[in-house]
């Protein structure tokens, strides 16, 4: 009830950005798509959407230097979400569609390993995908008017519906 304005992003403070990656993951906390990660040798363009408990992310992997082959993508196991990467299409860029489950609350951010040839050199790319509990949320229109209705009968009430965080949880 506390938190005001649009695009409020709450962060668990033990959470920290990707190394790999960190300007373009805090560019896509609030778009839905654009590039994710780019080296000397690629560049991964990310698209997601997302409904209450399910998201969907589609990567394209785009060779700076050439184009890739043996493309694998991994996602390690997180607690709060359940991954399925498909298998990779070979279009005219390799892309994967990832599907997500939201299960619980992520306590980290999603980190992809990426593997793939480029000419006959084998290389790995890391980088985290911006996927936290906010995406997972449904957007609600509140008038302000309701807004603080709302707040002063919670705020004011003893009725039993009611329980003020503070009379079960103390300080």
């Amino acid at each position: 009830l506390a938190l005001t304005g649009t695009n409020t992003i709450m962060v668990l403070s033990d959470m920290k950005l990707p190394s790999a990656n960190p300007s373009e993951f805090k560019n896509l906390f609030t778009t839905a798509s654009g590039t994710l990660f780019q080296d000397n040798n690629l560049i991964v363009e990310y698209k997601c959407d997302f409904d209450k408990h399910q998201g969907k992310i589609a990567m394209q992997f785009k060779g700076k230097s050439g184009p890739l082959t043996n493309v694998s993508l991994s996602i390690p196991s997180i607690a709060g979400v359940m991954f399925n990467i498909s298998p990779i299409n070979y279009a005219e860029h390799p892309q994967v569609i990832v599907l997500m489950l939201c299960n619980g609350l992520l306590q980290s951010y999603p980190m992809c390993k990426l593997s793939f040839m480029q000419g006959n050199v084998q290389r790995i790319a890391d980088f985290g995908i911006p996927v936290s509990m906010q995406k997972f949320l449904r957007h609600v229109d509140l008038p302000e008017e309701k807004y603080h209705e709302f707040y002063e009968e919670f705020t004011n009430s003893n009725r039993a519906p009611y329980y003020r965080i503070d009379e079960f949880i103390k300080n």
